[in-house]
């Protein structure tokens, strides 16, 4: 059955639209005059709410006390589920770096169950780690590190959308060569490459950047490090806006920088996201959990306790840009980084993944393919 949204205000393209009704089944079917609806569908009133594309976390590595290395159907689920109560329509189950066999069990576990979660869409694997550099490891068990090789992963391209590394270690390019054989995408991140061999790596077709600032060589005024080319190489760069991991400060020096068809928010959320404050693990390593972040015992940060919608508010706040010009920040860049067709906007004919959310950005529905995930 069709279903209309009204008395809400839409987000089409960058503009706000009100006074019109969103037309939707599994698909968008359009934005019509109030006089023009179908009579022979459910009306869903917003209350004056925004409607808005469902969000896209392409860095999530857990939530609900659950984690993507679990390798399990009930955490790849229960990370789906919970994440449509903060507005999150599609992810990617993010790794971090630990035993290789443990690695492929979570990439296993997302191919046999993605299909099944009763949430948001699992779109496959963020592979972050074990390609990445020691001296930037962050909270990554330096063990298990390993030199970039394409091979150890070769039959898992059907699951793997993205993989951060560092391109320093890899003077050969085999992962780029891998990247342009199979489509997936390539972040820099965890990396302590300089501005040269960071833009060497974006000319020769490194898509991203993970987390900006975090873990990789820093801005200086003689060495420009990743951050620097990261300003002025046409890459997509992903933030933690949970004003811990980045000074809220530099969000409006981002703006101006990146604009808002570069720029991606993500979460980094561990599986302590949603739960109490107390002691908790990512990957192989201790986490302490407080009201506000999650870090190793010796202060590391060690991904975040955020959520997307939470990620919005801070950065609306702190960079004094309104809504419509950073809500592809929220879905639409990440969607056309990683190649994901039919999603991101509330364009005629893509799916029905909608979000509605009032003006505290508490999310109040969740919708993927027309169906309701969340109501409150």
């Amino acid at each position: 059955m069709k279903k209309i949204i009204i008395n809400g205000i839409c987000l089409i393209g960058d503009e706000l639209i009100s006074g019109k009704g969103l037309v939707f089944s599994d698909k968008i079917e359009g934005l019509l005059a109030l006089d023009e609806l179908p009579e022979d569908a459910e009306l869903i009133d917003a209350r004056g709410a925004y409607v808005l594309p469902g969000f896209i976390d392409i860095h999530v590595h857990g939530m609900g006390g659950y984690d993507t290395m679990d390798a399990t159907k009930e955490a790849l689920d229960t990370l789906s589920t919970e994440m449509v109560k903060h507005g999150v329509t599609s992810f990617l189950a993010t790794t971090v770096t630990h035993e290789l066999e443990k690695v492929k069990k979570a990439i296993d576990n997302v191919r046999m169950h993605r299909k099944g979660v009763q949430g948001a869409k699992c779109h496959g694997i963020h592979l972050e780690g074990p390609f990445i550099n020691p001296l930037k490891k962050g909270a990554h068990d330096e063990k298990f590190i390993l030199t970039p090789d394409a091979d150890v992963f070769k039959d898992d391209a059907d699951v793997i959308r993205l993989v951060t590394y560092a391109p320093e270690l890899d003077p050969e390019g085999t992962m780029l060569e891998w990247s342009k054989a199979t489509g997936i995408k390539l972040s820099l991140g965890h990396s302590n490459a300089s501005y040269a061999q960071a833009m060497d790596a974006f000319k020769k077709g490194v898509h991203s950047v993970t987390h900006i600032f975090n873990a990789m060589t820093g801005l200086h005024h003689r060495e420009p490090g990743v951050v620097g080319a990261a300003f002025n190489a046409d890459v997509y760069t992903e933030l933690i806006a949970d004003d811990i991991h980045v000074n809220p400060v530099l969000y409006q020096t981002l703006f101006k920088q990146k604009g808002n068809k570069r720029l991606m928010l993500i979460t980094d959320c561990m599986c302590a996201g949603g739960m109490p404050a107390g002691k908790y693990s990512l990957g192989t390593l201790n986490v302490v959990v407080d009201h506000e972040k999650a870090t190793l015992e010796d202060g590391t940060l060690a991904g975040s306790i955020l959520t997307l919608n939470h990620a919005l508010k801070h950065f609306v706040k702190h960079s004094e840009e309104p809504l419509g010009s950073v809500m592809s920040m929220m879905g639409e860049n990440q969607a056309e980084l990683l190649d994901m067709k039919g999603i991101g906007q509330l364009k005629k004919g893509f799916y029905a993944d909608i979000v509605l959310m009032n003006e505290s950005f508490e999310v109040l529905q969740t919708y993927v393919n027309g169906e309701p995930k969340l109501r409150s």
